[in-house]
């Protein structure tokens, strides 16, 4: 039996984790002789394995030319393009045998669509934000094979608002048995789709990264033990200015005055200040840095299953705007928290921030029971036979 995995395929930390972590959870609920591949596809625009950035080379350079200058009095344009570059090349490398280390396909999904109808018994469609309503893509409804071969683990809407014309996509895209099996991440995607779709039965399920704990995540990456280098990291993907006074007031409150920064390189300017700012960080690395955090302030998604698994303590940051943006994406962020009953880690600019000490022997036991009913989830789906 082969199964394929079809998701983003993206320079991101989170995109490139979650795609391994489906691989690796489907293979577990299959024989040896049986295999799962990630599919050969990416949103039409972004190449294969190219990250998406928002600044070109030259004005990446303009924005982080004085944090380099500053430190070091030298040659300041060459330096500036030297070091830039030589990170960047680094990560692409990490990035790309990170994905080459994952059991992997390379027939071309939109080229040779015939193929995975024949060769594939089961494709399952997810995670990450693929039913996003500023993503929508025929592909990721898996409209290349027949409607017996569908299944969804996991993606994400990402939003809690549809617009008529969104909800028809859906209700064309998925009603009336399109699929096998449908399953979303967040609870508010469920309830979107419920109203959409009455007939069909929606699951909500983890997101693929959390099926394993920190303990397992070390050993699948062959991490090292836990160093005593005491830091808090920061792993932001975007901006907001206020950021900067929650850094500041954890560091005081903590009592720990080194920050680690990690961020896409369009927000480097944002923390030009300091030469704690990791560029060359591929995904191996990017966890490895969770793990020995002392503490983890983040607004990515990504950033909090990960501060999860390995049971830090983290404060998450509103990266987009209150109730009042109905294009909000905070409530892929928020359901996973209430999940775990800690939405009061989750703080915007007008928050009183909550710094105390995780009690992580309530989360882990919540955590664990949502694992157990995920994983039985996928052993169902994969052990499943089509609907008549």
């Amino acid at each position: 039996m082969k199964i394929g995995v079809l998701t983003w395929k993206l320079y991101n930390f989170g995109t490139a984790l979650q795609a391994y972590a489906m691989v690796q959870a489907v293979s577990e609920n299959i024989t040896e002789a049986d295999e799962c591949n990630l599919l050969n596809y990416n949103l039409p625009g972004r190449d294969q394995i190219v990250r998406v950035v928002s600044l070109s080379l030259k004005d990446y350079l303009l924005k982080v030319e004085n944090r380099i200058l500053v430190k070091r009095k030298s040659n300041k344009n060459k330096e500036a393009r030297t070091l830039y570059e030589q990170e960047i090349k680094t990560q692409h490398v990490r990035f790309r045998e990170f994905y080459n280390e994952i059991s992997h396909d390379d027939h071309k999904v939109l080229e040779e669509r015939d193929y995975f109808d024949q060769e594939y018994e089961k494709i399952i469609v997810g995670s990450d934000q693929i039913w996003n309503p500023k993503y929508f893509c025929e592909t990721y409804f898996l409209d290349f094979v027949s409607r017996k071969k569908r299944y969804s683990y996991a993606p994400s809407m990402g939003v809690d608002f549809l617009r008529n014309e969104e909800k028809e996509y859906l209700k064309q895209k998925l009603g009336n048995g399109k699929f096998q099996n449908i399953s979303v991440r967040e609870q508010t995607g469920k309830k979107l789709l419920q109203e959409i779709l009455p007939k069909e039965n929606i699951e909500c399920v983890l997101d693929p990264t959390l099926l394993f704990t920190g303990i397992q995540w070390s050993e699948m990456l062959h991490l090292s033990e836990e160093n005593n280098d005491n830091y808090i990291l920061v792993y932001t993907l975007s901006d907001n200015r206020w950021y900067k006074e929650v850094i500041k007031k954890i560091q005081k409150e903590i009592g720990v005055e080194k920050v680690i920064y990690i961020t896409p390189e369009d927000n480097l300017c944002f923390y030009q200040e300091t030469e704690s700012v990791i560029v060359d960080a591929g995904p191996v690395e990017f966890v490895s840095f969770i793990k020995n955090a002392k503490y983890i302030i983040t607004d990515s998604f990504h950033g909090v299953c990960f501060a999860l698994n390995f049971e830090r303590n983290f404060t998450c940051l509103s990266r987009f705007g209150d109730k009042k943006d109905i294009r909000s994406e905070n409530s892929r962020i928020l359901d996973l928290l209430d999940s775990v009953e800690l939405k009061k880690q989750f703080c915007n600019s007008n928050s009183v921030i909550e710094i105390g000490k995780i009690d992580y022997e309530q989360v882990s036991f919540k955590l664990e029971k949502l694992r157990k009913q995920s994983k039985e989830y996928l052993k169902e789906i994969v052990g499943e036979k089509e609907r008549c």
